[in-house]
């Protein structure tokens, strides 16, 4: 296979190919399984878009399974395979922040994954794509750090980005600002955050109510 993205077909094509095959063993529970048949078709499948997502996958089952060292080995083999891809860089901020105390992580792993959600973010501010899902993690990292300057800096970045149908991370979140202290970020930018917020929930309740 070469190593183009994929268009809309193939990715359909894959994601069906995952429910069938991969998707029953994890509803089992049977995730080594589901490791080792994800780690056969990576074998056989050199495009960026199927590989990067498989890898993706495997890296998160072996974070379930409690294989921590093998799952931060997957993530640097997809960050080795496409370095420009801003979600490789969001994986391996995630491996520290998620994987390693989340809110309540050292300090030593919150300046690991702020190291690396920095640079996914700039791979994304490139890229044109998961800009405002490394962006919603920065936001995390920030508040998990108490750095409410950098919690600032990002959400005045969420709000600045265009409206653009066709990128598919577009959500603005909020579950972060429920461990941000009053008074601890500017009063305004915070009224303008919720105030998007209220309008994508506006957009999406329009959605529903056509379909």
């Amino acid at each position: 296979m070469n190593e183009d993205e994929l268009s809309d077909e193939e990715w359909d094509a894959l994601l069906a190919e995952y429910k069938r095959t991969i998707w029953p063993l994890v509803e089992v529970r049977r995730l080594a399984e589901a490791i080792d048949r994800l780690r056969e078709w990576v074998e056989t499948d050199n495009r960026i878009g199927a590989r990067s997502f498989l890898l993706h996958e495997i890296s998160s089952f072996l974070m379930v399974s409690g294989r921590d060292d093998e799952a931060l080995a997957v993530i640097h083999e997809r960050i080795d395979f496409a370095p420009d891809d801003p979600m490789n860089w969001c994986g391996l901020a995630g491996w520290h922040f998620y994987g390693h105390g989340f809110y309540d992580a050292n300090e030593e792993t919150l300046k690991a994954a702020l190291a690396a959600i920095e640079t996914a973010v700039a791979k994304a501010r490139v890229h044109g794509e998961w800009h405002c899902h490394c962006l919603n993690d920065r936001c995390r990292i920030a508040v998990a750090m108490k750095r409410y300057d950098l919690l600032e800096e990002t959400l005045r970045e969420i709000l600045a980005m265009p409206a653009r149908p066709d990128v598919p991370d577009t959500q603005l979140e909020d579950d972060f600002l429920r461990r941000v202290p009053e008074g601890a970020i500017d009063r305004d930018l915070l009224a303008r955050y919720r105030a998007a917020l209220a309008a994508q929930e506006a957009r999406r309740a329009k959605r529903r109510s056509v379909t």
